[in-house]
């Protein structure tokens, strides 16, 4: 039992549980990233859908038809 308690162990002990946390957190970093990429194009998506609305409701619906008909009145 004593030898467990030496600084040898100890410190190799400290070495195992640090490449443990750093595997950790770069695996969550990885997690996050890809997250982060999901969120940004869900963004852009309701911000496409939102546009897409505003087109076409409304005074706009009627140059949203000119627009799709090329028509310049």
């Amino acid at each position: 039992m004593k030898k467990y308690f030496q600084w040898e162990y100890i410190k190799r002990a400290m070495d195992v549980v640090q490449l443990l946390i750093v595997v950790l957190g770069v695996g969550f970093a990885i997690y996050q990233i890809k997250d982060f990429a999901n969120n940004q194009l869900s963004r852009e998506n309701q911000l496409s859908i939102l546009y897409f609305d505003k087109l076409n409701s409304g005074v706009n619906k009627k140059i949203s038809i000119a627009i799709e008909h090329s028509n310049p009145s």
